[in-house]
């Protein structure tokens, strides 16, 4: 049926499309006589198993021809349901939604708050310190705490070289201390309070302790928050949307084609 539908549609698979595919599956055997082999103990001669090929590679074209058919484009009006839909789910509004929608506005939303919500690239330099350290651990690293300290106040400190010296966790001292931009909720939020209190270039001169330890965070760099603009975002929606169309056609076929294609894949 597949076979007779990609003719239809007169597609054709050309002797150089061929010949790759067939040398594609020879590679995935040591030799030629091992390949040799594998074809008798399926029943299948080179000339049968390139008549196969072709005739699986023509159904694929044809599902894909078929799928490109199907699928359309988002019009402005579904562009901007699906724009008011994400900026609801932003704002923390309910929304009735279908499962498979419910997900993709989940995902875009989540996307798009991550890049225009408030943000701030912040360095660290971390003192472990915790709740189960002995007096002396704890001693210990308090003295390097007030030794830290009397580096910070110095003029013209390098918070970053002084993270590689201090900070007790090795990813952060190789990055000198660099943990990007960081969102409020991706942060305890009495620190997130501390560290977008910061104008930037300027570090927390009072100490932050956690269960972990003690922190010194510096502001490097703030990006304010940005209004989440509908034709600036248009053309981006447009593809995500177009694509789930595709996605959604490819399994409305497959679910047509179910027990009447027989696609193989070559493999050893």
């Amino acid at each position: 049926m597949l076979i007779e539908a990609a003719k239809q549609y007169k597609i054709e698979v050309s002797s150089t499309e061929l010949k790759n595919t067939v040398d594609s599956v020879k590679t995935k055997y040591k030799d030629e006589k091992e390949f040799d082999k594998n074809l008798k103990e399926q029943g299948l001669t080179e000339t049968s198993l390139k008549k196969e090929i072709k005739d699986n590679i023509m159904k694929i074209k044809y599902i894909s021809t078929e799928i490109n058919n199907r699928a359309k484009r988002p019009t402005d009006e579904q562009l901007k349901t699906f724009y008011n839909n994400v900026i609801s789910r932003i704002n923390g509004l309910e929304l009735n939604l279908s499962s498979q929608d419910d997900k993709l506005v989940s995902l875009v939303s989540n996307n798009l708050k991550r890049i225009y919500s408030e943000q701030v690239k912040i360095r660290q330099i971390f003192i472990k310190c915790l709740n189960t350290y002995t007096k002396e651990q704890q001693k210990e690293a308090k003295t390097k705490i007030k030794s830290l300290q009397k580096e910070l106040a110095l003029p013209d400190v390098n918070f970053a070289q002084l993270s590689v010296k201090y900070s007790d966790d090795q990813v952060l001292r190789q990055k000198k201390g660099d943990l990007g931009f960081v969102l409020k909720e991706d942060i305890d939020p009495a620190i997130a309070k501390v560290i977008f209190s910061l104008q930037v270039g300027d570090f927390n001169k009072k100490l932050i302790h956690t269960n972990n330890g003690y922190h010194f965070f510096r502001a490097e760099e703030k990006k304010a928050k940005m209004p989440i603009e509908f034709d600036n975002i248009k053309a981006s929606l447009s593809e995500l949307l177009y694509k789930q169309n595709i996605q959604d056609e490819y399994d409305k076929l497959l679910s047509e084609l179910k027990g009447k294609a027989d696609i193989k894949i070559y493999q050893k």
